[in-house]
């Protein structure tokens, strides 16, 4: 037998083979389509390539199965919170947005994962903890804490320094704010915000913790000078960590308003 595959009969053969059983196929998909299968769920028609499903889709699949399922409101909680960490977990890899809660309403809102916010569309213009430059925790260039103040409410601060003057503030009972910000101008006559950290309600006084090396700069003593002249506040400015207490700040409080910042670098 000649079984050579560039014989013409050999190659007859091959062609003839295909053909029957593209027949055979069809029949067999012909055959389906007279009684084909369909979805538990919607009942539309599966198609032949999809056999072996018992559903047309994932959502039919889903639907069936979870029908008459009631979840608790803890189950609920739980699930929503896994589902949230899962995102943000990747936030900033697989997917563009955020979602947060906002620290002054508490309402559930989505953000941009490259500038994400504290606050909602709501809150934003009202709240007294605008900042020009809040992110979301954990996503900003430097850290940031969440401090809870039974006068300040639930706000961001930038600093440790921050937290140890909150934690003294609401230990002696002293009520404060995030405050907003303070327009001031620079020589060529520029406008420009300054966002004070601290302000003491009952007292009418700023207080900014400051690290030691942003004091040496003439800009940031001149800046610091415009404010407060421009604004006719008095600015209290504490470096040393040791000194942010409610005790030095009160040795500190002019009963007027003077020329210069009062800055504390150290104990004297």
């Amino acid at each position: 037998m000649n079984t050579c595959t560039k014989h013409p009969g050999w190659i007859a053969g091959c062609i003839k083979s295909k053909e029957i059983n593209q027949k055979k196929h069809q029949l067999i998909i012909d055959n389906y389509s007279i009684n084909p299968k369909k979805c538990l769920k919607c009942e539309s028609i599966i198609s032949y390539e999809k056999r072996n499903n018992k559903f047309c889709s994932s959502a039919c699949s889903a639907s069936y199965y979870t029908k008459g399922r009631k979840h608790s409101q803890e189950t609920k909680n739980k699930i929503a919170k896994s589902y949230y960490n899962d995102i943000n977990r990747y936030v900033g890899r697989s997917t563009a947005i955020s979602y947060n809660h906002c620290i002054n309403c508490n309402t559930l809102f989505i953000s941009s994962w490259r500038r994400p916010t504290a606050f909602c569309s709501t809150c934003m213009p009202q709240c007294q903890s605008l900042r020009s430059k809040i992110f979301k925790f954990g996503l900003s260039g430097s850290k940031q804490y969440k401090y809870t103040s039974p006068t300040a409410g639930e706000v961001l601060l930038d600093s440790t320094y921050e937290v140890l003057l909150a934690t003294d503030l609401d230990k002696n009972q002293i009520k404060w704010i995030r405050p907003q910000p303070l327009i001031w101008y620079d020589s060529n006559n520029k406008t420009h915000r300054y966002y004070p950290d601290f302000f003491l309600i009952d007292y009418n006084q700023y207080v900014e913790p400051k690290n030691t090396y942003l004091l040496e700069f003439d800009a940031e003593q001149d800046k610091l000078k415009r404010v407060q002249n421009q604004n006719n506040i008095q600015l209290i400015i504490i470096s040393d960590p040791k000194l942010l207490t409610w005790k030095h700040i009160q040795e500190k409080m002019e009963p007027t308003i003077g020329l210069e910042p009062t800055i504390i670098l150290a104990e004297t």
